[in-house]
């Protein structure tokens, strides 16, 4: 029986080395996660960071054109005459009183619609 007891012994105590080992990579694995988390925590709060400083920026920028914008002289917001034209053309040709504007008829000779001049 002394046989049988050692064997058991040895037995145990190899599967008990095992589980320890088990064991040992589970923590190792998990400090490493652990790690990993921290890492990728510390790169969110740089992001984060920097998105609300552009956020800020954008902001700052956007409140500055508005208080800036009523100082503009009217002469730089002018159109140049051919685009005065153009729009007032435009607008002609597409008012519903306009005479400028040709009617179309179709084949039965009623009126569809209106040709509309745009050549610049």
């Amino acid at each position: 029986m002394a046989a049988l007891t050692a064997t058991n012994s040895a037995t145990s105590s190899a599967q008990t080395l095992m589980l320890y080992e088990r064991v040992r990579q589970a923590q190792r694995q998990a400090q490493s996660a652990q790690a990993d988390a921290k890492t990728k925590r510390a790169q969110a709060d740089q992001a984060e960071l920097v998105s609300a400083q552009s956020t800020l920026r954008s902001r700052m920028i956007e409140a500055a054109s508005t208080y800036e914008r009523p100082g503009v002289e009217a002469s730089s917001l002018a159109l140049s005459p051919s685009t005065q034209d153009f729009l007032v053309r435009m607008h002609q040709a597409l008012s519903k009183d306009s005479a400028a504007a040709k009617p179309a008829r179709n084949s039965q000779g009623q009126t569809t619609g209106r040709i509309i001049d745009l050549t610049a």
